[in-house]
């Protein structure tokens, strides 16, 4: 009977092992293999195969619960060995504990285990996935300078770390170290492709290319990674003929980009206006047998759009659909932006309800945009229409989406409904956006109602919010546009005194209001705060100083600063 036990266990056994080789995908089996090994009903199981279940429920990445069943070796009688501590280790890095880590390797020392370079591995990785890149370049050099002697894994876990936190210079170091300590095995591709990605991220493309040269003369294969790294660093700057060349040397090296590489290109080429080089990317993707994605053609109609061209972008959603591609949310968003900058109002409100019968749900963007247009065309009622649909969506405007409707009431001559929507959202604490309040501001003023005007500007600061450049500048400009020049010029004086940037605008308003009043020293006097502040005089400002020049009404002394001052702008041009 015993025997027959002892033959079960070992078939147990056999089976966990088994099972653990091939891999789980639910972590009930391996939780009750763990029950039965230690029900007490077999004889007690080595460490080393309740650590294979550990180990299988943490390559399931359930850290959380290897931690918690390690908590039931001691009352097994269960010592841990180097194994099963190494695992903890893991695990606890995982769970951005690299302390507990720290303790495990503690006791793991304390047991008598010496620990290798594995596990050193697993807590130099740990501390770069934590964001604590220093501290592993600490370890590796303790750990060296005790013996250890680093494998890829370390170098490659402490070269990402090192690029992460932007150290290049530190990461081609360890690069260089390899070669030296790791002849004749030295780096890989994949330690080329994270140093040349970081550089190209930090637009050194002069140093990632030297170092891909660098990889074609040690013979060490580009992948599309490498290829993908560089192409994009060049695009980001503009070098189109530097990527392109790159491409094509990619190609002539028996390397095929993926669809991922190829519409990267294309969304570069596209936001740059070059959409005609776009189509070209894509046409070579066909070409070398890769079907378009939803992103491949997306880019493409957003860069129709962008250049206004939305009929032909409205041909590749068309061809899109042909090909088996149904047009998603971006799609319909890029299409409808661009009939609304085109003020193809029509066709935009078709293709929205077109999107609506295939039971797409539009986005906050869509409406937004949809909205904008409305205004444009005055045609406010349907604008408002459109916000009520979108709130019966379930969708909430966000402040982009209020700016479009107050701006857009405001500019249709319908203020006061423009008020009420602000007041009654106010009321539920959202719009706290200086933004929002600037709108408003310059409504007010341009409708003439400049006390609410000064009034909605006097309480901001018990809404905590700070007037920004475009505040003060509608503020003033409707002061001055009702003839309210002096106290205007207390709002230039609040701005100049406020933390908040200004630009010159705020100054050519008050100029040109003082020089419409006649009051000549006031506007020099402003004219020269402006100068000093480093704001270049308009041509047009300029030429009506020169008018000045002639002018008897003009003081000499006014004439004389006016001259010097001219004198200045011609320097500068």
């Amino acid at each position: 009977m015993a025997s027959r036990r002892i033959s079960e266990h070992q078939l147990l056994l056999k089976s966990v092992r088994e099972r653990c080789r091939k891999g789980f995908t639910d972590l009930d089996d391996l939780l009750n293999l763990f029950r039965q090994l230690t029900s007490g009903k077999h004889p007690l199981p080595s460490v080393a195969n309740l650590t294979t279940i550990l180990a299988a429920i943490a390559r399931m990445k359930h850290y959380s619960t290897v931690i918690s069943l390690s908590h039931d070796f001691p009352s097994l009688g269960i010592r841990f060995d180097d194994y099963s501590l190494n695992v903890l280790i893991n695990c606890y890095c995982h769970l951005n504990c690299t302390d507990f880590a720290f303790s495990v390797l503690g006791k793991t020392m304390k047991l008598g285990f010496e620990p290798d370079v594995a596990t050193f591995n697993t807590l130099i990785n740990g501390l770069i996935v934590n964001d604590k890149p220093k501290q592993a370049a600490l370890l590796f050099q303790k750990i060296s300078n005790q013996g250890f002697w680093p494998d890829f894994f370390t170098y490659g876990a402490l070269v990402k770390g090192m690029c992460r936190i932007g150290d290049t210079a530190a990461a081609i170091q360890l690069l260089r170290k390899m070669e030296q300590l790791m002849d004749p095995y030295g780096p890989d591709v994949v330690i080329y492709n994270t140093i040349m990605d970081s550089l190209c991220k930090d637009k050194l493309l002069t140093e990632a290319m030297q170092l891909f040269f660098e990889m074609k003369r040690k013979c060490i294969t580009a992948d599309v990674v490498t290829y993908t790294s560089l192409i994009r660093g060049f695009c980001n700057l503009g070098q189109w003929e530097e990527g392109k060349w790159l491409l094509n040397d990619m190609l002539a090296s028996g390397i095929a980009p993926d669809v991922k590489t190829f519409n990267m290109l294309a969304d570069m080429l596209s936001k740059e206006g070059m959409v005609d080089q776009a189509v070209y990317v894509v046409q070579l993707m066909v070409e070398k047998g890769l079907k378009p994605d939803n992103i491949t053609y997306n880019t493409i109609i957003d860069g129709y759009c962008l250049r206004g061209q939305v009929e032909k972008a409205s041909e590749v959603m068309n061809l899109m659909i042909r090909e088996g591609c149904a047009p998603d949310v971006v799609s319909y968003n890029s299409l409808i932006n661009g009939y609304c900058k085109t003020k193809k109002i029509n066709n935009a409100l078709e293709l929205f309800q077109d999107m609506c019968r295939k039971g797409l749900a539009a986005d906050t963007v869509i409406y937004s945009s949809l909205m904008d247009c409305l205004f444009k065309a005055h045609k406010p009622q349907l604008a408002l229409k459109m916000l009520r649909e979108m709130q019966s969506s379930g969708l909430t405007p966000d402040v982009a989406t209020y700016g479009i409707l107050l701006g857009g009431l405001c500019k249709n001559e319908k203020l006061d409904e423009a008020l009420a929507i602000h007041y009654e959202v106010e009321k539920n604490g959202s719009l706290v956006e200086i933004n929002i309040y600037t709108i408003l501001i310059d409504g007010l003023c341009k409708a003439g109602r400049i006390k609410e005007a000064s009034e909605m500007f006097a309480q901001l600061s018990s809404r905590n919010l700070q007037p920004d450049n475009l505040t003060y500048t509608v503020m003033i400009k409707g002061l001055c546009n009702r003839g309210f020049v002096l106290e205007a010029m207390e709002f230039i004086k609040k701005m100049e005194e406020s933390c908040c940037p200004i630009s010159g605008a705020p100054y050519y308003i008050i100029i040109q209001a003082l020089l419409y009043k006649s009051d000549f020293p006031k506007a020099m006097f402003f004219f020269q705060k402006m100068r000093g502040r480093g704001f270049p005089a308009s041509a047009s400002l300029a030429a009506k100083l020169i008018d000045l020049l002639c002018n008897d009404r003009v003081d000499v002394s006014v004439k004389e600063v006016i001259k010097r001052e001219l004198k200045n702008f011609d320097q500068e041009f």
